[in-house]
């Protein structure tokens, strides 16, 4: 049990840190989005916005690992 709750904990940071240079790319790509098409830095941006999204529903899911965690070891 304990096992598989870090192994999930671990996948979820990964999620979180493939998902933040993601956005690190996007933000860069944006620095010179004068040379880029309108349409073309609306979608980076939101991109952006539905990455950070995913971002903070990561950290709710690592959010109820944890706390379930922590009541199952507690309790005994």
């Amino acid at each position: 049990m304990k096992k598989d709750i870090l192994e999930m904990k671990i996948e979820i940071l990964k999620t979180i840190s493939i998902l933040s240079k993601r956005i690190e790319m996007f933000k860069l790509q944006l620095k010179n989005s004068d040379k880029l098409p309108l349409w073309f830095v609306k979608d980076l941006q939101k991109k952006v916005l539905v990455y950070k999204s995913m971002i903070g529903e990561q950290k709710e899911k690592l959010g109820i690992i944890e706390s379930r965690y922590n009541e199952n070891n507690t309790s005994k």
